[in-house]
């Protein structure tokens, strides 16, 4: 009888578990703020995710203290995330946003591997080619730059602020 009663309470906590994680996961995926936060601790350190999961919530726990403008800890959180999954290319942009944030929007070449890392796993990602353009003029590298900025807008037409980068960065390459 001990043994039943022990197997239907290891059942109803095991049961209990999964719902918590569950809504764990969908806090950290759908949330916003102090709310995705917790929850994506809580599935980080409640541990037995794959690699690939908990890059996911050190991904969306980053954006989460980007938005809070909280650049050491969103940095630290986008770092994991790629340790975690390299091929994480969101993770690689935002760590590029942030690297340029962090750094009083002045240019570094460290935002800008970021940006290219992103551009080697999808080089779809529209929003990366236009950041590292952006990076790219900031550093001089006016050439560079109107190739991404050409090339942001081939992926995305209506991309509001590429054309007057791009018009910028020919003038200042010569062209």
């Amino acid at each position: 009888m001990k043994a039943v009663f022990g197997l239907c309470c290891l059942a109803l906590l095991s049961n209990g578990y999964a719902y918590a994680a569950e809504e764990d996961w969908a806090a950290c995926n759908n949330e916003r703020g102090d709310i995705s936060i917790q929850a994506c601790t809580r599935i980080i350190e409640r541990g037995g995710e794959s690699d690939e999961q908990l890059s996911r919530a050190y991904y969306n726990r980053g954006y989460e203290y980007e938005a809070l403008r909280d650049f050491d800890k969103a940095i630290a959180d986008y770092r994991e995330a790629i340790r975690l999954d390299p091929q994480a290319k969101l993770a690689h942009n935002n760590l590029g946003l942030m690297l340029y944030e962090k750094g009083g929007r002045e240019p570094n070449w460290e935002a800008h591997a970021a940006y290219s890392r992103a551009i080697e796993i999808d080089p779809e990602l529209s929003q990366a080619y236009f950041n590292r353009g952006v990076v790219g003029f900031k550093l001089g590298e006016y050439a560079g730059a109107v190739t991404d900025f050409e090339k942001t807008l081939s992926l995305k037409p209506d991309h509001k602020l590429a054309p007057e980068w791009l018009a910028e960065a020919r003038r200042l390459a010569g062209e």
